[in-house]
């Protein structure tokens, strides 16, 4: 306790403003417009050297989940279309809903897959939904 009764204040109005910095600043601003200063950020960033240390982490737990899904939904859709054809449609619905729920998140999580594998410049690992977050 002792010791912030000890302790010294500054005073801060002691301190002299600097109108120099100011007017540097404002100096540099009217030099170049919002444009020019975002050409040149793009520039240098276009010189940047390929990390060759980054590893893209590949999400296996959604890769396995969406193939077991696309595979599980074309299963069931095509049971559904069986029974379908060789009952009544109140017979199947089950599989048909079931078949349409499974496969139609699966289909798409898998043609994102694909094109990913294939090394389609837009798709990357980041587009498919993660399920082992850490």
């Amino acid at each position: 306790m002792d010791s912030l009764k000890n302790r010294k204040v500054l005073d801060h109005s002691a301190v002299p403003e600097s109108s120099k910095d100011e007017e540097d600043e404002t100096e540099i601003a009217n030099m170049y417009t919002t444009e020019e200063f975002r050409n040149y950020s793009r520039k240098l960033h276009k010189k940047q050297p390929k990390n060759y240390f980054f590893k893209q982490k590949i999400p296996w737990k959604t890769i396995i989940a969406c193939i077991i899904f696309f595979i599980l939904g074309s299963l069931f859709l095509g049971i559904g279309i069986h029974k379908w054809v060789l009952t009544s449609l109140s017979e199947c619905y089950e599989f048909l809903l079931l078949g349409l729920i499974m496969f139609i998140p699966g289909s798409y999580h898998t043609f994102l897959l694909i094109q990913i594998l294939r090394g389609v410049p837009e798709y990357t690992y980041d587009l498919l939904d993660v399920f082992d977050q850490e």
